[in-house]
């Protein structure tokens, strides 16, 4: 599938992505689950006891790596994913493009952070008597229910929801 990013768009990502394998190998970690204005916009979650956080990588073939297999051309055309809200910030792009970077290099550590922060939302949601809610496709299509299976079952206290065009 064709990119419909600027030349100067692709040369910018190319140098983040370069940056980022070397962060890794030198141990660099980051953070996977995030707050955004897109979650913010769930309706009728502002101040209703929930904690919402996602996860949000480099969309579609940003950096190298497909995360959106199912794209279409109009899809590509119209994907705001690196483009819209707080994605505008470089260094929100720059940390979208290091959690796909880290998701498909070092795919198990990738999946024990992820636990482990999904564990510590859970402990505090408990302290302050809230309910979790963790959208993993923020800007991806990854099929987490192949990849990680267990993933769901081992926090059944936390809703996973995915994007719908319903």
């Amino acid at each position: 599938m064709q990119t419909v990013f600027s030349p100067e768009t692709i040369a910018a990502i190319a140098a983040i992505a370069r940056e980022a394998h070397e962060s890794f190998a030198s141990g660099k970690r980051i953070t996977l689950l995030s707050e955004n204005s897109k979650l913010a916009k769930v309706p009728g979650v502002r101040g209703s006891g929930w904690i919402l956080r996602g996860l949000a990588i480099a969309p579609a073939d940003v950096g190298g790596r497909e995360v959106c297999a199912w794209r279409s051309a109009g899809c590509s055309r119209a994907c705001n994913g690196l483009f819209s809200g707080g994605n505008n910030m470089p260094n929100t792009r720059r940390a979208m493009i290091e959690r796909k970077i880290y998701f498909f290099e070092n795919r198990e550590e990738f999946k024990a952070q992820l636990v482990e922060e999904l564990y510590g939302l859970q402990r505090k949601a408990d302290r302050e008597g809230m309910r979790v809610a963790v959208r993993l496709n923020v800007s991806s299509d990854i099929v987490w229910e192949r990849i990680f299976p267990e993933l769901f079952g081992m926090f059944p206290g936390i809703r996973f929801y995915d994007y719908t065009k319903g």
